[in-house]
């Protein structure tokens, strides 16, 4: 199974509870810091949004902007804002991946699957025949 968390909050360092612990400790060793602990979340989004790059359509940066297919940290991406993004016909969701995951029409297959869920429903040939004898058993029950 695809892990989809990683694209959610993350470009690629989000305000999970562990990246704000670390910027925690990092403020509590420092002396006299020009910040207080509770910054942290907002030192956070401010590293997330600056570290998020830029919509390749609009040119629009925000930590909201979507990397474009199932990609990892450090892996080649176009990145989307949510307004382009909400162009159905460039680019959608897999219906497996859900809505963490953002494809362009052309990665998707004709039911709304991604290269890796292609196939996800379709049935076997005896998956077939069970499934047609039982909606026939079910219609002589009428």
């Amino acid at each position: 199974m695809i892990q989809m968390a990683h694209i959610l909050a993350d470009q690629w360092l989000s305000e999970r509870a562990d990246n704000v612990g670390k910027i925690k400790d990092a403020i509590a060793r420092m002396n006299d810091a020009p910040v207080q602990l509770d910054q942290a979340s907002m030192i956070a989004a401010l590293i997330q949004e600056g570290l998020t790059p830029v919509c390749v359509k609009c040119g629009r940066l925000s930590s909201q902007n979507m990397a474009v297919g199932d990609v990892r940290p450090g892996d080649e991406a176009n990145w989307i804002c949510r307004t382009c993004a909400s162009d159905n016909s460039q680019y959608g969701h897999c219906r497996c991946c859900g809505e963490n995951l953002l494809f362009s029409v052309d990665e998707l297959d004709d039911q709304g699957l991604c290269q890796e869920h292609a196939g996800e429903f379709d049935l076997s040939p005896e998956e077939e025949e069970d499934w047609e004898s039982y909606i026939e058993n079910v219609q002589k029950g009428d």
